[in-house]
């Protein structure tokens, strides 16, 4: 075969497989619109088999795995796209924020640093910052990338029109989760836990499901249990004896994390500590760097009691004495009502003060829910961010805006 005929060959099939990874796209689009996460996951996959040299599927597939909990798969296509198409820029930045979760600064920094040169108006480059230097503990620096990330977006109308175009989209109900199978798990982990004197009892969205509905909440998909921080190991061994793997956290040390090795279901351990002199309760967000005290995101909670109780099949666990009192102290008065905009990292009602930590938490995630086109809830996190910083000429410049949008 002469040269001329294998390059329009290669030209052939190269026109055929971006044809076939452009219909894999916009179905695993749709998948993903409604919340067939999977299914879109599958498509992906299935394209890149189609199409392998496609920037554009490993790009997407990168980003649907991270935001699923597998970090080293998302990587390996983060990168593979990166070697197809070097001037992706928005891979650029999601590569150095997966970098950075997973503590790896020297391949991160680079990374934004070309984006920053770059396209030193895009907001995404500064998140990316924002995150790396969040994982290394200069919070303050990484408030301030925050904050120029949504002020340069309150910049561009543009985005923000096609923003307000994406609420309008349809969407599917996410699937519940198999209430039944994880409330099992829940009685059978405290029952465990109890068995190896660890108090633990149920905290957060759990405890909220079993007292306002009786039963877990149909779209939380783990489980929050509190301890005191003193028995956290012995508590993770026990768990690790019962089918249960840690999920390595690099940046914190409380709370814990761990995954069920067989019903997929993730437990989030929380640790409390009592004050002597104030006989308070505190628990957080704990960074494991050496940064201030008051950077950390801290909680109060009423005195914690516990009583004996049982499951429903009558083995031995631990409650809270007074969990409505927890409820109102972390939920507010309105506990009762579901809010589904309700986050509670950042609209607690009980935080010892908006710390830098907690700031992070704010700025980054109104920044991500505007992106996602999830507006009503990016408010939400402004007005609860208000609340502590009422006169902060950005979050209610956020406001104006999103009040436009909705």
């Amino acid at each position: 075969m002469s040269k001329k005929n294998s390059r329009k060959n290669n030209s052939v099939v190269k026109l055929k497989q971006s044809s076939a990874a452009s219909i894999y796209i916009n179905r695993a689009q749709v998948f993903l619109r409604d919340n067939e996460i999977q299914r879109g996951i599958n498509m992906l996959l299935q394209g890149i088999k189609v199409a392998p040299e496609n920037a554009v599927l490993h790009a997407m597939l990168g980003e649907q795995l991270g935001k699923h909990g597998r970090a080293e798969a998302s990587i390996k296509h983060y990168e593979k796209a990166l070697m197809l198409d070097p001037d992706m820029l928005i891979v650029q930045a999601k590569l150095a924020q997966a970098y950075s979760q997973q503590n790896r600064f020297n391949d991160a920094e680079p990374l934004i640093n070309k984006a920053l040169n770059a396209a030193p108006s895009n907001p995404s480059v500064y998140i990316a910052y924002g995150v790396m230097q969040q994982r290394r503990g200069k919070l303050p620096d990484a408030v301030e990338h925050f904050r120029k990330a949504l002020t340069l977006k309150l910049e561009q109308p543009d985005i923000a029109a096609k923003d307000a175009a994406k609420k309008t989209l349809p969407r599917k109900k996410r699937e519940d989760f198999n209430k039944p199978e994880t409330e099992e798990l829940l009685w059978d982990t405290l029952n465990q836990l109890a068995m190896a004197n660890v108090h633990a009892f149920a905290v957060y969205g759990t405890s909220l499901g079993l007292v306002r509905e009786g039963g877990l909440i149909s779209f939380d998909k783990d489980i929050d249990l509190g301890l005191p921080h003193t028995e956290m190991e012995r508590a993770v061994r026990c768990l690790e004896n019962n089918g249960w793997v840690e999920t390595p956290n690099q940046f914190l040390t409380n709370p814990r994390s761990m995954v069920h090795s067989v019903k997929k279901v993730t437990v989030d351990l929380s640790g409390f500590v009592i004050d002597k002199e104030s006989n308070q309760v505190f628990t957080g967000f704990w960074l494991k760097e050496d940064v201030p005290h008051e950077w950390n995101a801290n909680t109060y909670y009423p005195p914690l009691t516990l009583k004996k109780d049982t499951t429903p099949a009558g083995e031995p666990i631990w409650s809270l004495t007074d969990p409505e009192a927890w409820l109102v102290a972390l939920y507010g008065e309105g506990w009762k009502e579901p809010d589904p905009t309700f986050d509670t990292v950042i609209r607690a009602k009980n935080y010892i003060r908006f710390s830098l930590l907690v700031q992070c938490y704010a700025f980054s995630r109104i920044y991500n829910k505007w992106q996602e086109g999830e507006i009503k809830k990016a408010m939400a996190m402004v007005k609860g961010s208000l609340v502590h910083l009422p006169d902060d000429t950005l979050l209610q410049q956020l406001e104006t805006s999103f009040e436009s949008l909705l």
